[in-house]
C-alpha cells in the first residue's frame, strides 16, 4: 500500500462525508510510530497559512485543461491525516489539526504512536 493508493480512497471518503473547505496533508506510517519529520517544513508552513491567514495557490499550466487558474483558502481548517497501515486490517486514519501537530513539533516531540494519534485526532475514520 502506497500513499497514492490511500489518497484515492481518502478522496472518495471526503466526497461522501466532508462538506467544507479544508486542507489536508496525507501521510502513511508502516512503523509503530509516525516520525513528525516526515511532514516537510513547507507543508506545515502552508497548512498553518491555510488555518491562520490567506493561502494562495496557482495551478501549474502544463498544457492540460485545468479546472481554473488559482484558488485561495482563508482561515480554513487544516489537517495532517495519518494512516497507520497494517496489511489485511481496516484502513483507519486520524485527522489531526495542524495547530496540534505544530504544538508537538514546538515542544520537541519527535514522533507519535497510534494511541497518541487517536487521542489527538479531531476525527477518526475508516476507508473502504
Amino acid at each position: 500500500m502506497k500513499e497514492k493508493d490511500l489518497t484515492c480512497m481518502f478522496r472518495n471518503w471526503l466526497k461522501a462525508n466532508w462538506h467544507q473547505s479544508s486542507a489536508f496533508e496525507l501521510k502513511i506510517c508502516k512503523e509503530k510510530s509516525f516520525n513528525l519529520k516526515k511532514i516537510a517544513e513547507h507543508q506545515i508552513c502552508n497548512l498553518n497559512l491555510v488555518h491562520n491567514g490567506l493561502f494562495f495557490y496557482k495551478l501549474p499550466d502544463l498544457g492540460l485543461q485545468n479546472p481554473f487558474d488559482c484558488f485561495t483558502l482563508y482561515r480554513e481548517e487544516a489537517y495532517v491525516i495519518i494512516f497507520f497501515y497494517k496489511p489485511r486490517q481496516p484502513k483507519i486514519f486520524y485527522m489531526i489539526p495542524v495547530v496540534i501537530i505544530q504544538g508537538l513539533i514546538d515542544d520537541g516531540i519527535k514522533s507519535i504512536d497510534e494511541e497518541k494519534a487517536k487521542l489527538l485526532a479531531a476525527l477518526t475514520g475508516e476507508l473502504k
